[in-house]
This record gives C-alpha cells, structure tokens and sequence, in this order.
C-alpha cells in the first residue's frame, strides 16, 4: 500500500508561480502607468500655475499702467507713474525691466512656449499665453 504524502507537485508548484508572476506583472504595469499618467498631470498643472501667475503679473500692470507706449509680438511697454516697465519674451523666458534697469526673469527657460502681446488700441493690448488671449485695457 502507499502512504500518501501531503504537498504539492512540481506542476502545482509551477502553476501557481506563473500564475502569482502575471499577476505581479499586470498590477505593477497597471501601477507604471498610473503613476506616468499623474506626472504628466502634475506636470501640466506646474506649467499652468506659472503661466497664471505670469498673467496676472502682466494684466495688473497693463491695467495699472497711465499709457501703453509701445507693443509688438514679444514685448509691450507701459508707463506706470513715473516708471517704464516693459515685458519681453525671449529665448522662451519671460522678463520684465523696469526704467532700463537689467531685466528680471518671471519664468525659467521654456516653462512658458507661447506669449504674445497685440496693440488693440492705445489704449488696450491683447495678450496670448500658452493658447489663452485676454483682452486687457488700462484704467487711468
């Protein structure tokens, strides 16, 4: 007669560490692109944050400002009281000069791709950042 053994077979062995690796796999793969997914997102909202921030800078100004004197496609200028503060996109940063003073930087290098600015009138500038237009106009 034979005694029975109690264990598993090599197969159920095998069988069951297949199977217990796939899914290991599947959940870490799933894991992956989760995680890749909320970077970008994060990612995303840095850059939106930034070019909120840089936009309310430039509006506050705009509309604070006694006269627009100049605007092309990557710079506007205003006169704010006594002061010439200018705006600038260039080399996909984005500065600011007040009164000829060396230029201050808002943004590192490409946190913003697009801004451009629009003379609407004398009296308003149009301003496009990241694909957003606003239509600014000063108050004074």
């Amino acid at each position: 007669m034979r005694s029975h053994r109690s264990g598993f077979t090599l197969v159920e062995l095998l069988v069951s560490f297949t199977l217990t690796a796939l899914l290991l796999t599947t959940l870490f793969y799933t894991f992956g692109q989760a995680l890749h997914s909320w970077k970008r997102s994060v990612a995303k909202n840095e850059v939106k944050q930034v070019a909120e921030l840089v936009a309310n800078k430039i509006i506050c100004d705009i509309r604070a400002a006694n006269q627009i004197t100049s605007a092309s496609s990557h710079e506007v200028g205003l006169k704010i009281e006594t002061d010439i503060v200018s705006y600038q996109f260039a080399n996909n940063k984005v500065g600011r000069k007040i009164n000829n003073s060396s230029i201050a930087y808002l943004t590192s290098e490409n946190e913003i791709n697009d801004l451009s600015f629009s003379f609407a009138s004398s009296e308003a500038v149009i301003v496009s950042l990241e694909g957003y237009a606003c239509y600014v106009s000063k108050r004074n």
